[in-house]
């Protein structure tokens, strides 16, 4: 008799198949993963979801709460395989039962990031949109820019975020998630920018330059990139925003990536 797979999310005492699993996927340090692993903002065990062919674990992935002014979904992310069971119809078959369990809560839009297009389509996700990398010229030096703090950079994103019903919001656990990794906020009179080591990930609301002396990176959506007015002639595709039963484009930036 065959073995039936079985999806669910995870127990306790099964996160260290879960966090082994995405170790050896992900070619992961096993024990600064799993620092990061329940330091994470957006740890929650019933958002961790794995497939099972009797005790053995073979797919998982992960889900995070997506809000916005109409409507909830969810972001998915480290969808991983074991290697030697790959091609078999797994990761197809978990994503097809948590986005169905995800219908009955309420959060059945979803979105994730992904190299591998063919896989999620069998799952019923499209492409919306690109990720790319396009490099900004620094600016001529000035020195109106300020620094902000966590506080004044709420204010000034959840009025941006209100103007535009396709716009994440955050809420204080995303807040949390924003937080988690080091970022400086330059702003000046109307707009910021954030500020990581050689990338920008975030700036609001259009591209004046930059308020350091090196050149930076901005790795984002391509739909945000033209908003912001950055020229993406010559920018580098990393990868593609997927969407199922997602009804727009969303407006987001690559400091909310799940």
């Amino acid at each position: 008799m065959g073995i039936t797979a079985v999806v669910r999310t995870i127990r306790e005492h099964e996160t260290p198949a879960f966090l082994a699993l995405l170790c050896d996927v992900f070619d992961l340090n096993p024990a600064r993963a799993e620092n990061v692993f329940r330091s994470e903002p957006f740890f929650d065990l019933d958002r961790k979801w794995a497939l099972f062919e009797g005790e053995r674990m073979v797919s998982c992935l992960t889900t995070v709460p997506l809000l916005f002014a109409n409507f909830r979904g969810i972001g998915i992310a480290g969808v991983a395989t074991r290697k030697r069971d790959r091609c078999k119809g797994f990761a197809t078959m978990l994503l097809r039962h948590v986005l169905k369990e995800s219908d009955t809560r309420g959060e059945g839009a979803a979105l994730l990031f992904a190299r591998n297009e063919a896989l999620y389509r069998r799952a019923g996700f499209e492409t919306l949109d690109t990720v790319v990398s396009v490099a900004l010229d620094p600016m001529e030096e000035r020195h109106d820019w300020t620094t902000l703090t966590i506080e004044e950079t709420q204010t000034r994103y959840a009025a941006w975020a209100r103007q535009d019903h396709t716009r994440l919001l955050r809420d204080e656990q995303r807040w949390r998630f924003w937080s988690w990794s080091m970022k400086i906020v330059m702003a000046t009179r109307d707009s910021y920018v954030v500020c990581e080591p050689f990338k920008v990930r975030e700036m609001l609301p259009a591209y004046e330059g930059l308020p350091l002396s090196q050149e930076q990176e901005f790795l984002g959506l391509k739909s945000m990139a033209e908003m912001l007015g950055i020229p993406t002639t010559g920018a580098k595709q990393e990868m593609l925003l997927m969407g199922r039963a997602f009804p727009f484009v969303p407006q987001m930036f690559m400091t909310d990536q799940f």
